[in-house]
């Protein structure tokens, strides 16, 4: 049964928190409400009108966080100006997009909990966007969306943190010792730390900190030789409830600020193994923490950069991982 009362244009103000599927704009009561089952609860959910900007795509596509490799190649998304309402249920996310464009009809995906790799959540000024990673039919897939970070950027984190509040607990006898959130914000950009603590949990805190700072090489371009950012400001964190990498989109020139960050979740049950690597970066050698990630027998690798007095936290992630740390 249709519950929608008129067909909206997109072009609503603002993202909004909606108390039930039946109050979302226009076609999307339809497509939540139709979705879900009898039983199902619904732990937030949000409408989010057209982000229509071609240099909102440009930006998007042209941020460099975490680096996603497959057996395919590289692992991207890709993303349409739409309207979108975005349901986190106990076992699901279900995400409705309308392109309001006459011949492209609505759609709704549904992404059970089990099947998700990694969340993203990032932001360049007003420019949001939200990308989740997960297997299907024994392939990796990716789907993102746009919004305004002025009125969507709360709600899109507490979204994501209802999700993760689903997450169960380390093992207690696989973990180290607990550290204090307040170990890692003094090497922590003010943006990483703001969406840290949007997404983290009341119960949980760090066990592993694994800093990445700013550094700079030059590339040569015709006659001369110009800067360029070979590894970003950026922080992974493995806590008793799951994983983040939190990344600094890379200045265009040193010293310029920049507003862009990416911050990725990952469910603890997505990672299944994790070594040390030293790689070449323009004239310098750089070591790289690269994480196994997937479901079943789809997986992906996963490349952050470090420091080198990280060393010794990487190698104890990579021990502690190898141990069998699972939830």
């Amino acid at each position: 049964m249709k519950v929608h009362k008129y067909r909206s244009s997109g072009k609503e103000p603002y993202v909004l928190k909606v108390d039930e599927p039946r109050n979302l704009f226009g076609v999307h009561a339809d497509l939540i409400q139709g979705t879900l089952t009898a039983s199902e609860k619904v732990l937030y959910l949000i409408y989010s009108p057209v982000w229509e900007s071609e240099k909102a795509l440009l930006e998007l596509h042209n941020f460099t966080g975490a680096q996603w490799e497959s057996k395919k190649g590289i692992f991207g998304v890709s993303v349409y100006p739409a309207s979108h309402a975005v349901a986190v249920t106990e076992r699901r996310f279900i995400i409705s997009e309308d392109r309001h464009l006459e011949g492209i009809r609505p759609t709704v995906r549904s992404i059970p909990f089990d099947r998700v790799v990694s969340v993203q959540l990032g932001s360049a000024l007003l420019l949001g966007w939200l990308a989740i990673q997960f297997v299907d039919q024994d392939q990796l897939f990716s789907t993102a969306l746009l919004y305004t970070t002025s009125s969507g950027k709360e709600h899109f984190h507490r979204a994501i943190r209802e999700y993760r509040k689903l997450f169960k607990s380390i093992d207690g006898h696989r973990m180290l010792p607990g550290r204090l959130w307040a170990e890692a914000w003094p090497k922590t950009s003010f943006l990483q730390m703001e969406r840290l603590q949007l997404l983290k949990t009341e119960e949980e805190f760090p066990i592993f900190l694994i800093h990445s700072s700013e550094k700079w090489d030059t590339l040569k371009r015709r006659w001369r030789r110009v800067p360029v950012c070979i590894k970003a400001k950026g922080i992974f964190v493995a806590t008793n409830f799951g994983l983040f990498y939190a990344v600094d989109e890379p200045p265009q020139k040193p010293g310029l600020l920049n507003f862009g960050v990416e911050v990725h979740c990952l469910p603890p049950e997505a990672l299944k193994s994790a070594v040390v690597v030293e790689k070449p970066c323009q004239d310098k050698t750089l070591p790289f923490l690269r994480l196994e990630i997937g479901r079943n027998s789809v997986t992906a690798h996963w490349e952050i950069p470090f420091d080198a007095n990280c060393y010794q936290s990487a190698a104890d992630l990579v021990q502690w991982t190898a141990s069998g740390f699972r939830p």
